[in-house]
């Protein structure tokens, strides 16, 4: 059965988005912040990046929800949430990490710039990850990866990603993956090949593909584990 995430109030207020978004058929790409329109109303309007004219001009392919749940979508989308009324932003996603952007001038909003979620935020996530809602499992990883939040911390972000991705959140797995890659190459943390075979294995399990690759490259080269030979018949 799946689960969901319970709330008595909402943390964030509501906001548009387009059904290809909540639907997961588009990424989410535009963000743009219109004047409220009543008092749980942030004024945000998410679309994803397959939307056009003629799909947004039909109203029934856009819906009221939380905003809690397109932070969902894109964990990102928390950094955007004070954000002035006529903000208009977009989400590149090039890399292994999501940028922020302006979209008229394409400068990348920093990070002091961007909303940092507060402690009885993170409580929340953390009370419905550990119930086992994948949405707040990975949002959480999200917020142990950035550091925003919660204190940065990769192996944790590891953990909440693998949680989610078990139960088929395709992001998580990515963001596993990405996390694996980081930990490889030493990239902005100390390097550890334990650690990465760690992220590559349970993103492995989950069929990621690139995972599956490197921890196969890994294995053959004897780093963060048992150095293998496969021949037919056996190990040699």
């Amino acid at each position: 059965m799946k689960k969901t995430m319970q709330k008595s109030t909402l943390l964030y207020g509501v906001c548009i988005a387009s059904n290809n978004v909540m639907e997961q058929r588009g990424r989410v790409r535009w963000m743009v912040r219109e004047h409220p329109k009543f008092a749980e109303d942030t004024g945000w309007m998410v679309l994803s990046h397959i939307d056009t004219a003629e799909y947004l001009s039909r109203a029934e392919n856009m819906r009221i929800v939380s905003f809690e749940q397109v932070i969902e979508m894109e964990p990102a989308l928390i950094g955007i949430y004070g954000l002035p009324v006529g903000s208009d932003l977009q989400v590149v996603d090039d890399g292994p990490r999501v940028r922020i952007v302006e979209t008229k001038t394409g400068r990348k909003l920093g990070g002091n710039e961007l909303y940092i979620p507060g402690t009885e935020a993170v409580k929340e996530y953390r009370l419905a990850a550990t119930r086992g809602y994948a949405g707040a499992q990975y949002v959480l990883g999200w917020m142990y990866e950035q550091g925003r939040g919660a204190g940065q911390d990769y192996a944790e972000a590891a953990k909440w990603y693998g949680l989610a991705g078990e139960q088929g959140n395709k992001k998580a797995q990515v963001a596993l993956y990405n996390i694996g890659v980081m930990y490889e190459q030493g990239d902005g943390v100390e390097q550890d090949y334990a650690e990465a075979m760690k992220c590559y294995r349970l993103a492995a399990d989950q069929g990621h593909e690139k995972a599956q690759y490197n921890l196969g490259v890994m294995n053959g080269q004897g780093r963060g584990g048992k150095h293998t030979l496969q021949r037919q018949g056996g190990e040699l």
